[in-house]
This record gives structure tokens, sequence and C-alpha cells, in this order.
């Protein structure tokens, strides 16, 4: 789920530079269909990423309790998510392994539906009663995971913010915003930061992102104090990976022109839907590609055949 791309999309500042070329060569990468759907002036509407809104409450210094009730979340539930954190603590110190709560053995998370009623507009807003079980993991457990990874000291003061980088490359005029997560570390006068990106696990790390970000020069109006590292967060295990390119970064970067005139190309094809039509329930074009989603009836909604025609005009 490429929360920070379709973000990146929704800036005004890179809303009225399309043609830079740095959106449409990883939306290209994306799904060709998405790089379409922007070039034509198409805004997307990102969906709930349970992960990212995680972080963006807890970065705000808000208690968990606090951000669950501003999302419309009920007492009753409440209660039970309290549970739920319990019962992972209690797993966790009798199975020492990353998320041994993702074991299909695990027996939390079981509670009485009747607790429910009073938030099921939010909850269904989301993603489901596991999408709230996930918010809670991710905010409890899974941020510190990361930062274990990441090699932070639980002693030092860490300070997460999400900060806009200005990702550039040779032979692009002007930067393109992409927002980020950034852990800054600080031990006495030394202070460090570590970029964390969101990745799917097992995907490992989708190249030209993660180059783009680490060569980034700098977070909002600073410079980099010193070159961050940067990390690829797995949403569901905890980890947290070093980046390390596949290609030389000279070569890879040299890819990005090429990609972005790809993405010019009169046929985007709809790659995402063909290798996996579940995967686009994460992206923010979905409401485009398939203009039918709601319709009751359907087991699959179907690829628009308008948006098929506007995709390979």
């Amino acid at each position: 789920m490429p929360t920070d791309l379709f973000m990146a999309l929704l800036d005004k500042r890179n809303q009225q530079a399309r043609g830079n070329p740095i959106l449409p060569a990883l939306l290209y990468i994306f799904c060709p269909a998405a790089a379409g759907w922007w070039l034509a002036g198409a805004n997307p509407e990102p969906v709930f990423d349970v992960a990212w809104h995680a972080l963006e409450d807890f970065s705000q210094g808000k208690t968990l309790k606090e951000a669950l009730t501003e999302h419309g979340i009920g007492e009753a539930v409440l209660g039970d998510i309290e549970k739920y954190i319990g019962e992972v603590a209690t797993y966790r110190s009798h199975h020492p392994m990353s998320s041994p709560e993702l074991s299909p053995l695990f027996p939390g998370g079981r509670f009485d539906p009747s607790h429910r009623l009073g938030s099921h507009v939010t909850i269904k807003k989301m993603g489901g009663w596991n999408k709230v079980l996930e918010y809670a993991r991710v905010w409890a457990y899974l941020i510190y995971d990361w930062q274990g990874d990441m090699k932070i000291s639980q002693d030092s003061d860490i300070q997460i913010e999400m900060e806009w980088l200005a990702i550039t490359s040779r032979g692009v005029r002007k930067a393109a915003y992409f927002p980020a997560w950034v852990w800054t570390a600080k031990i006495g006068k030394v202070e460090r930061d570590h970029i964390g990106l969101l990745v799917e696990d097992g995907r490992g790390h989708d190249q030209l992102r993660f180059a783009l970000v680490q060569a980034s020069d700098k977070r909002g109006d600073k410079t980099w104090s010193n070159p961050p590292l940067v990390f690829g967060l797995q949403r569901e295990s905890g980890d947290a990976e070093l980046f390390q390119s596949a290609f030389e970064i000279e070569k890879l970067m040299q890819m990005l022109l090429p990609l972005a005139e790809r993405a010019t190309s009169k046929v985007s094809f709809p790659m995402r839907a063909l290798r996996n039509p579940r995967a686009c329930l994460d992206c923010g074009y979905q409401h485009l590609c398939y203009p039918d989603r709601t319709k009751k009836g359907r087991q699959k909604p179907l690829f628009g055949d308008v948006s098929l025609k506007m995709l390979q005009r």
C-alpha cells in the first residue's frame, strides 16, 4: 500500500508540476494504469492505511485511547483492545520470535461482537475488526520492534515525525516532494536520523523509491546534519531492514527518465490488476478502474469498460 506515493500526488506542490518525471516514474513501477490516471489529471483517493495512521497519531503525542476515541471507537471496544494488547504481551513472552501473535495458534483477539455496537461505522472505515486490532498492535508493539531493528537505543531521546523530503535526480530540474517517517535519535549532543518506508512483508525494497529517498538532500527546509539511514519497515512482522540497492545507484537513477517517458505512453496497461486483482484494493485509483465496485450481487467487481478504453486511448 504506497500511501506515501498517493499522499505525494495530493500535495499541491506536486500537482502544480505534473510534468516532473519523478512521480510518473514511481507510479509506472507501481502500475502503469495509475500513472495514466495521474497524467490525465485525476487525483487518487487513498485507502485507510492502518500502519500509516497509527504512526501519524503516535507522532502527535496522543495516547492509544485518545487516538482510538478520536477515530470513533466506543468504550466497550476500548476494553477489548486493552485485553488484546495484554494477550499479545503474554504470547510474545512465551514465543521469542518476530510477531508470534500472527500465528494461527495465537488464541487472542476474540471478543463479544455486541461490544462493537456504536463503533461499527469506524470499524468498517478502518477496514474491519482485524484492522482495528492491527492499529493497536502497530502502536503498542511494531513501532518499538522497528526501532529495535534500526538499532535505535532506548536510552536516546527519540522523536518520530512525518517529513516532506525534497527528492530529485540528475536531469530533473525541480524536486518532487515526498512524505516519509523520520526517527531522530539524540544522545547528548549527537543526533542520528533514520528514515522508515513502509513495505509489504516479503516484498523487499522497491528500488527507485528507496534510492530517491536515500538521495534526498533535505527534510522540510533543513539539510540533513548527517546522511540518514533508510529502512524498509515491514507492516506485519515489525522487522526493519536497511536498504541495500540491487543496482549501482547511478545506473538505477538513470532509469528514472526512461520510466517517466514510458508512463506517458498512450497505452497504460493495468498491470497490477493483471498480476493480482486483489492488490487493487490498496490502490488510490481503484474508484476509477472499478467504478462498479460497490454494486451488490457481484462476486468480484469488474474493471470498467470506460476505464479500459481511457487507459488504452
